[in-house]
């Protein structure tokens, strides 16, 4: 196998708008604590070819993605099925995509063609730096991730549950050359940047783990690929409290990043040899939406503090113009009859050793299906199981969490969607996991 790496800085310039924490609009970035990146990492073996891409950001939406596999499709020949586009979810970073505000915002035009550039070069950087590598894996626990999902006086509150699910999986690849220097490294867990609510910009505990990791390892070479962490926080920020600290910031980045790392380097003791085999595949889903009602959005367009056009929300808290410019746009799809009835999500494998394949969603996925996704492909194989990737989708509720309600279920009017998900993800995975043929 070949492989290559490469890291270019994609930090904005003061000013930018931040994507995480409430509207964009009113969270402009007036400093950087730590920079942002894109790696990249390319794969070479016999015949097949991948690229994979992380990048130090909450969102990479469908749009951004699908422009950005097309640039580097006309440089590298590369088909999207080839090219892994993943973000690293943290809440201290530019906002792309549609999600919330962003859907009637302009787009930041001027950092998209700056990230453009970025990705481009680190795509070729990485190719070029390609040389002959071995491969070590293996499968490692981390503590890190909490659930996030409490009941308390009867419904779901963003807290933290000790007895809720949380997948414990740290997987890792080595990829290292004939002289034994580390070439890159895969590794991931499952749960969300969230330490950094400022006005800063920063990669977050993944940032500050690769860091860590890169010393340790004696070349810049990690990668952090984030998992299915739509329903967990870190523990730190609230292990032992009825509540999250929700005034940390760097200092708990930084530890956390430190506990992932040493999670990490006890891990990689134990890695295995494995045989490079490259294969990759990339499939739509379809997620059905629950039953659209008309009187709902008509509802929400006559509560008291709104003004008559949909479209020009002057009055009440800015979560209810947000809302209230959602349902106008609803009913205007409505009338046109561009009501969709199901949410495409996409869902991408790629394999990159006998046994260690990448299995990838598009959009917020939970611990329940991280998973389904590893007993899916069973115990003899490491899967790095993935949310975030190719585009920003929706929170992929359970049937559990639509029968229980709680933000996972309740936020899809925040991603622009017209109803919550029909019951019935489970199925959906399963089904689209059959169909993604990809390795063995």
């Amino acid at each position: 196998m070949q492989a290559g790496f490469a890291r270019v800085n994609i930090s904005p310039p003061s000013g930018t708008p931040l994507l995480g924490v409430g509207e964009t609009t009113n969270r402009i970035s007036v400093s950087i604590n730590d920079p942002i990146h894109v790696r990249s990492l390319s794969l070479r073996h016999e015949d097949h070819e991948v690229l994979i891409m992380a990048f130090d950001l909450c969102f990479l939406g469908r749009e951004d993605s699908d422009r950005f596999k097309g640039v580097l499709g006309r440089e590298t020949g590369l088909l999207p099925s080839q090219i892994l586009l993943a973000a690293s979810h943290t809440h201290a970073a530019p906002a792309l995509g549609c999600y919330y505000d962003m859907e009637y915002a302009p787009p930041l035009r001027d950092y998209l063609r700056d990230l453009e550039r970025a990705v481009v070069c680190a795509a070729k950087e990485s190719r070029n730096n390609q040389r002959e590598v071995r491969l070590r894996a293996g499968m490692a626990k981390t503590k890190l991730p909490l659930n996030r999902r409490q009941l308390r006086d009867g419904k779901i509150v963003n807290a933290p549950n000790p007895k809720g699910p949380t997948l414990d999986s740290l997987p890792m690849c080595l990829f290292e050359d004939s002289q034994g220097k580390p070439v890159a490294f895969l590794f991931s867990i499952s749960t969300h940047p969230v330490c950094m609510r400022g006005l800063e910009v920063s990669a977050d505990y993944p940032g500050m783990a690769m860091e860590a990791l890169d010393s340790h390892l004696g070349a810049t070479c990690s990668i952090f690929l984030q998992g299915t962490g739509g329903d967990s926080r870190p523990r730190p920020l609230g292990d032992g409290k009825m509540d999250w600290n929700f005034d940390s910031g760097a200092d708990d980045a930084r530890a956390i990043g430190r506990i992932l790392a040493d999670e990490v380097k006890d891990g990689l003791r134990a890695l295995k040899p494995v045989e490079p085999k490259i294969r990759s595949a990339i499939i739509e889903t379809q997620w059905p939406f629950q039953n659209v009602k008309r009187q709902d959005y008509e509802a929400i367009l006559r509560r008291a503090g709104y003004q008559a056009t949909p479209d020009k929300p002057d009055t009440g808290s800015s979560l209810e113009k947000m809302h209230h410019r959602w349902a106008g746009r609803q009913l205007r799809l409505l009338d046109q009859g561009n009501m969709p009835k199901s949410l495409s999500i996409l869902l991408q494998g790629i394999q990159i050793a006998e046994g260690v394949r990448l299995v990838a969603l598009e959009g917020e996925p939970m611990a329940e299906q991280g998973k389904a996704m590893e007993e899916f492909f069973g115990n003899d194989t490491l899967t790095f199981a993935l949310g975030y990737a190719n585009g920003e989708g929706i929170y992929l509720a359970t049937s559990q969490m639509l029968d229980e309600g709680g933000y996972e279920a309740e936020s899809y009017w925040e991603y622009g969607h017209p109803a919550p998900l029909a019951k019935g993800a489970e199925k959906t995975l399963v089904n689209g996991l059959q169909n993604l043929n990809f390795g063995t």
